[in-house]
C-alpha cells in the first residue's frame, strides 16, 4: 500500500484505499474550492510544493531539470515546479505546449510567478534534443477526453525516448484515470504524485507500468471534502483482508471443508494437479481430484495427501459431487465432448463453485446464460449463479461478453462490472490490477502480483 509522501494517518489510510474516477477528483477539487473556500490558486501552490519536495528528496543531485508544461492546471502545477526549483539554484529549462497568452486564472498566475523567478522557458519546438538530469511531465492532467494528438503525441514520445527518469505531477500524461487506457500515447513516469484521490485506471491495464512508483498527496483537504462523493472502487491489500480465523486445537481434516476439483483432460494435467497443492498449502481439510483417468498415477505420487478418481462420464461424478461443500471446475477441462457433459453436470450443483480456465470458455459457448425461462424453470434454479465465482484472463472474460479482448483492456472496470452483472457472480478479472467484482459490493483493486505469473498453469 502506498503513503502520502508527507503525512500519513488515520484519516489519510481511508483516502489512501478509496479510488475515484476523473470526473469525482475534478468534483471533490470544486467543492473544496466552492463550497469550502479554499483558494484555487492555494491548491496549485501546494501541489507544486508538494511535486518540488518529493524532486528534492528522490533525485537530489539532479541539477539540470527539463519540465514540460500544457495548459491547464497540471500546466499551472508544473510552472510553480519550475519557479521552486529556479529559485533553489537548480538549473531549469521549461517548454510550454500552450502559449501563455491562452493561459487563464490560476495557470496563468503560476505562469507569471516563473516569468518573474526568471525561469527560461520557451515553447516546445518537435525534434528537440531533451538534455538534462531529470524531466518533470506537467503536460495533460486528468481532463484529457481524447487521443493526444499534434505536439503534445510527439512530447510524449521523445520524453519516453529520452531514457532519463520522469516524475509525473497528478497522472502521467496521456493515461486515462478512469480505465488505465494509452489514450494514443502516454509517458512512461519513474514516479508519479497524484492528488486529492487515487484514480482508479492508475492501479490497473497500463497504469500500473505507466505510473512508476505512485505516491499521494491529498493537498490538505478535510475529510468533509469527501463525505459526498462514495468511491467507485476500493484498492485492497494483504492487511486489509482479515486475517483467517485460528485454528481450535480440538479439531480434524473434516472441520476445514471437502473441495472437489474438477478437470484434466488428456495431456492436460498439471493445472488440475497446481490446484490441489495450491488448496493444500491454502489448508483445505479434504481434497478430490476428478480428472481423467491418464492421469491418476502422475497426481496420486506427487499428492499422496490428494485423493484421486477416474471420470470417464459424467455419471462418475455423482458420489463425488455428493460429498463435496465447494467446487473448482475448470483447470485443464478441455473442450471436448467429455470436458462438456462433466461441464453441463457440475454448474447443476448448489454448492459455492468457482469456475476458471476451460471451465469459462465452456460457460462462454454453453448459451445457459442466454436462456430466456420464466424465474421458476428447474434449469435457472439449478444454475444458481449468486454462488459461482468467475475468474477469467482478458481473452476469457471477451468470450464471456462476445467482445474482443482489446475491448476488455479498454475498460476493464467496466468489463468486470458486466460479467458480475450478466452472470450474477462474483468475477475476478485477472491481469495488471486484478479487479473483483460482484453485484452491490464495491470493486476491488489488487495491486500485488507481478510478471512471473504470467506462464501456464
Amino acid at each position: 500500500m502506498i503513503a502520502g509522501p508527507f503525512r500519513y494517518d488515520n484519516p489519510m489510510k481511508q483516502k489512501l484505499t478509496a479510488l475515484y474516477t476523473s470526473a469525482q477528483t475534478q468534483a471533490i477539487d470544486r467543492y473544496a474550492i466552492e463550497e469550502l473556500g479554499i483558494q484555487g490558486s492555494s491548491l496549485m501552490s501546494r501541489a507544486g510544493h508538494s511535486a518540488f519536495e518529493l524532486l528534492g528528496e528522490r533525485w537530489p543531485e539532479a541539477q539540470q531539470i527539463v519540465i514540460f508544461c500544457g495548459g491547464g492546471n497540471n500546466g499551472g502545477d508544473g510552472y510553480v515546479v519550475a519557479a521552486l526549483a529556479h529559485e533553489a539554484g537548480r538549473n531549469v529549462e521549461l517548454r510550454h505546449l500552450k502559449s501563455p497568452e491562452r493561459l487563464k486564472g490560476d495557470s496563468l498566475a503560476a505562469y507569471e510567478w516563473a516569468v518573474r523567478a526568471g525561469v527560461p522557458m520557451a515553447p516546445y519546438q518537435s525534434g528537440e534534443l531533451i538534455v538534462g538530469d531529470l524531466i518533470v511531465d506537467a503536460l495533460l492532467g486528468t481532463g484529457l477526453a481524447g487521443n493526444v494528438h499534434d505536439d503534445f503525441y510527439k512530447a510524449i514520445l521523445e520524453i519516453n525516448r529520452s531514457n532519463l527518469p520522469v516524475l509525473s505531477i497528478d497522472i502521467p500524461s496521456g493515461l486515462n484515470g478512469d480505465s488505465g487506457a494509452v489514450m494514443g500515447a502516454a509517458v512512461e513516469a519513474s514516479l508519479t504524485i497524484t492528488y486529492i484521490g487515487i484514480k482508479q485506471g492508475m492501479l490497473t491495464a497500463a497504469g500500473k507500468d505507466l505510473c512508476g512508483e505512485l505516491l499521494f498527496d491529498d493537498l490538505g483537504l478535510p475529510d468533509e471534502a469527501y463525505e459526498n462523493m462514495t468511491p467507485v472502487a476500493e484498492w485492497n491489500s494483504f492487511d486489509s483482508f482479515p486475517a483467517r480465523p485460528q485454528r481450535s486445537q480440538n479439531s480434524h481434516k473434516g472441520d476445514f471443508g471437502h473441495l472437489l476439483i474438477i478437470g484434466g483432460n488428456r495431456g492436460m494435467g498439471g493445472a488440475v494437479r497446481i490446484a490441489a497443492e495450491a488448496a493444500a498449502h491454502m489448508g483445505a481439510g479434504l481434497i478430490t481430484v476428478a480428472t481423467h483417468r491418464e492421469n491418476l498415477t502422475a497426481i496420486q505420487v506427487a499428492r499422496p495427501e490428494v485423493m484421486v478418481h477416474a471420470i470417464d462420464s459424467a455419471a462418475d461424478l455423482e458420489p463425488l459431487l455428493e460429498r463435496a461443500n465447494t467446487i473448482v471446475i475448470g483447470p485443464g477441462l478441455g473442450k471436448d465432448r467429455w470436458a462438456e457433459e462433466i461441464f453441463e453436470r457440475t454448474i447443476q450443483c448448489d454448492c459455492p463453485l468457482l469456475i476458471d480456465a476451460d471451465g469459462l470458455n465452456l460457460l462462454a459457448t454453453s448459451g445457459l446464460m442466454d436462456l430466456e425461462l420464466p424465474a421458476e424453470d428447474p434449469i435457472i434454479e439449478q444454475l444458481n449463479p449468486k454462488r459461482w465465482l468467475l475468474t477469467p484472463h482478458p481473452g476469457e472474460a471477451a468470450r464471456l461478453l462476445g467482445i474482443g479482448s482489446d475491448e476488455v483492456q479498454n475498460d476493464r472496470f467496466d468489463s468486470v462490472t458486466k460479467l458480475a452483472d450478466r452472470y450474477n457472480a462474483t468475477v475476478v478479472l485477472k491481469g495488471a490490477g486484478t479487479l473483483v467484482a460482484s453485484n452491490g459490493i464495491l470493486t476491488g483493486v489488487c495491486s500485488h502480483g507481478n510478471p512471473g505469473m504470467a506462464s501456464g498453469g
